[in-house]
C-alpha cells in the first residue's frame, strides 16, 4: 500500500484520517478539509463601519418589510458536509419516478437498484423496516445522518419531549460537481435578502470565507457588506462587536473596567453618528437623504446601547447562565456531574447560540472528512452520524428556545458504492455497500425544518408541514443511475439550485396556510429581491409556514 493511501491518525483526537486510491495527495486547504486533516480557521469580524456609512437608500432600508404578511424571520442554518458524502438512498429516501415519490422503487423493480447508494439487496428500502418515517421525510433505518439524529432526540428521560413531530424536509434530486469548493451551492447571502435577519450580525460561519463556509455562492448574490463574522469558539463570540485591534487594543472591550474600551467605543460611534448632510449626498439621492439620514441617525444611535446589551459577557456563554441550556444539549457529563463540550462540539455551539439568539441572522457550519470512499461503509456510516447529531442539537436547541429552524444540508459531489455490491462486515460497516468513488451524479440538497410546539400530522406521502398534496422529492433518480438530469430547472443547473431553497425558506416566513396566498407571496417577494423565477418555480415549493 502507497503511502498516500493509509490510514493516518489525528494523534491529537485519535481519529482516523482517510487519504483514497483516487485522489493524489493533498495539497490545498481544501484538500485537507475535505479529508478531514485540518479543522476550522478562527477570524472575528466586526461590524464593518465602511459598510455602514457607504449604504445606498435601498440597503439603509432593507430591514423593512416586502410584504405585510412576511415581516417574521425564521433562523437560518447551513450544514456543509465538505468532500461530497452520500445523501440520497443510503441517507434520505430517493424514488425513480416522475411523481417525485421517495419510495416509488420504478416500473420494473430490481433489488439492485439501490447498489451504488450504498444499499445491497437486503437492504433494498422496499424490504420490511427498511424505512423509517418518524421526522415525516422518509430515512433508511440504517441511515447514519438517522442514527445522529435519534440520538439526540429520541426521548431518553420520562417527560423528555419527543421532537420528532415537529420536523419535516425535502430532498432535492440535483447534480453537483465533484469535491470542488467552486459548487455556488452555499445559501447564506441569498438567506439573509431573503429575510434571515440578526440584531447584531448577519452571517457567522466557522470557515473565514465571503460565504462562511467552505462552498461558494454565486458572485452576484455575494454581498461584501455582510461578510461573514468567522467563529469557532465561545471565546471568539466576544469579538463580534470590534472594529480591530490596531485602533482600539486587545482589550478595547473589556467589560471589567469601561475606561479599557467599551466607553472609547462609544464614543467613537457617537462622531460616527453625528455625521454631517455632505456624507450623505454621496450616498443618497436628493429626494432620499432626509429619510436615509434619519434611517442611519436610528442605527448608528440605537448603536451605542448595542455595546451594552452585547457585551463580551453576554456574548460568551461561558460567562453567563446560557452554558447551563447548552451544556446538556452539546456536552458530555462527567463523572462528577459537571459537563464537558468538545471542541468540534463548541464550533457548531457558539453558531447554533447566536443564531437561536438572533444574534445573528444565518449560521454556517462547515464538517470535514465527508470524501469517504475509501472501500468501506464504516467511514462513511461514522461521518454521517456525526451530521445527524450535530442537526438534531441544533433542532433540541431551538426547542429549548422556543424558535423555529430552517437547515440547509448540503455536500459537494456525492460518492457511488461498489458496483459488484461488496459490503462492508465490519460492525462500523453494518453490513451496508462499501463507498468506493466520487459521483456527482448522485447527489442532492437538503432542507430540514422544525416548527416549536407543532405536532406533524401526515397526509399519506405529504404532511402538514408542506403545502397540500406537494411530496417531499423535489426531481427523482433514474433506476440503478443517477439523477434523472431533465425533471425540472434544478435537477442539471448548480447556479440555479439556491433558488429553490430560497423559494422554501421564503414560504416558511408567510403568515399563512392558504396554500395559494403562500405561492402567491413567495413569487411576489422572490422577484422583488432576487429578481428573474424559474420557469417551474411553483413546483419547486414545498414547505409552508413555521410562523402562522
Amino acid at each position: 500500500m502507497s503511502d498516500k493511501n493509509k490510514n493516518l491518525k489525528n494523534k491529537d483526537k485519535g481519529k482516523e484520517i482517510f487519504l483514497y486510491n483516487d485522489h493524489p495527495k493533498p495539497r490545498s486547504r481544501r484538500d485537507f478539509l475535505a479529508s478531514g486533516l485540518v479543522g476550522m480557521a478562527t477570524f472575528a469580524l466586526g461590524p464593518n463601519l465602511d459598510s455602514i456609512m457607504n449604504l445606498s437608500p435601498n440597503e439603509v432600508m432593507a430591514q423593512e418589510c416586502a410584504h405585510p404578511k412576511m415581516c417574521t424571520s425564521v433562523p437560518y442554518m447551513c450544514f456543509e458536509a465538505a468532500g461530497g458524502m452520500n445523501l440520497p438512498g443510503g441517507n434520505v429516501m430517493v424514488g425513480f419516478g416522475a411523481g417525485e415519490d421517495q419510495v416509488d422503487f420504478g416500473s420494473v423493480q430490481s433489488m439492485s437498484d439501490y447498489i451504488r447508494m450504498g444499499l445491497p439487496p437486503s437492504m433494498h428500502p422496499s424490504v420490511s423496516g427498511m424505512i423509517n418515517s418518524s421526522y415525516g421525510l422518509k430515512f433508511h433505518s440504517t441511515s447514519g445522518l438517522l442514527l445522529g439524529l435519534n440520538s439526540v432526540l429520541i426521548p431518553q428521560m420520562p417527560g423528555d419531549a419527543d421532537l420528532r413531530g415537529s420536523i419535516d424536509g425535502v430532498f432535492i434530486c440535483a447534480i453537483s460537481a465533484d469535491d470542488s469548493n467552486a459548487n455556488p451551492i452555499n445559501t447564506s447571502h441569498m438567506a439573509r435578502k431573503a429575510g434571515a435577519q440578526g440584531d447584531l450580525v448577519q452571517i457567522l460561519g466557522t470557515q473565514n470565507t465571503a460565504t462562511g463556509a467552505r462552498s461558494t455562492a454565486p458572485q452576484n448574490e455575494i454581498n461584501l457588506l455582510y461578510r461573514p463574522s468567522t467563529l469557532r469558539s465561545f471565546k471568539d463570540g466576544e469579538g463580534l462587536i470590534s472594529i480591530g485591534d490596531s485602533m482600539m487594543g486587545e482589550n478595547y472591550l473589556d467589560a471589567s473596567d469601561p475606561a479599557l474600551g467599551v466607553q472609547r467605543l462609544k464614543a467613537f460611534m457617537d462622531k460616527v453618528r453625528k455625521v454631517g448632510n455632505s456624507r450623505f449626498r454621496e450616498v443618497a439621492s436628493l429626494q432620499n437623504e432626509i429619510k436615509a439620514k434619519q434611517k442611519v441617525e436610528t442605527t448608528l444611535g440605537g448603536t451605542l446601547g448595542i455595546f451594552d446589551k452585547y457585551s463580551p459577557v453576554e456574548l460568551n456563554p461561558m460567562k453567563n447562565s446560557d452554558i447551563n441550556t447548552l451544556n446538556p444539549i452539546f456536552g458530555d457529563i462527567q463523572g462528577d456531574g459537571s459537563y464537558s463540550i468538545g471542541r468540534k462540539e463548541e464550533e457548531v455551539a457558539v453558531i447554533a447560540n447566536l443564531v437561536l439568539k438572533k444574534v445573528a441572522g444565518v449560521g454556517n457550519i462547515t464538517l470535514g472528512g465527508y470524501d469517504y470512499h475509501n472501500g468501506t461503509a464504516a467511514s462513511g456510516n461514522a461521518k454521517d452520524y456525526e451530521l445527524g447529531r450535530y442537526i438534531g442539537m441544533c433542532i433540541k436547541l431551538a426547542a429549548s428556545r422556543s424558535e423555529n429552524l430552517f437547515m440547509h444540508v448540503y455536500t459537494d459531489g456525492g460518492v457511488t458504492g461498489d458496483s459488484g455490491g461488496a459490503i462492508d462486515v465490519t460492525t462500523g460497516g453494518r453490513g451496508r455497500v462499501n463507498w468506493t468513488s466520487d459521483s456527482g451524479t448522485r447527489s442532492g440538497t437538503l432542507m430540514i425544518v422544525y416548527k416549536h410546539g407543532h405536532n406533524r400530522v401526515d397526509y399519506g406521502e405529504s404532511s402538514s408541514l408542506l403545502l397540500s398534496g406537494r411530496k417531499r422529492q423535489v426531481g427523482h433518480f433514474k433506476q440503478a443511475g443517477g439523477v434523472n438530469a431533465g425533471a425540472n430547472s434544478m435537477s442539471n443547473n448548480i447556479n440555479q439550485l439556491w433558488k429553490a431553497v430560497i423559494l422554501n425558506y421564503l414560504a416558511t416566513m408567510v403568515n399563512s396556510n392558504d396554500d395559494d396566498e403562500v405561492i402567491s407571496i413567495v413569487g411576489t417577494v422572490f422577484e422583488e429581491r432576487f429578481g428573474d423565477l424559474p420557469l417551474d418555480w411553483k413546483n419547486l415549493i414545498r414547505l409552508r409556514s413555521l410562523v402562522a
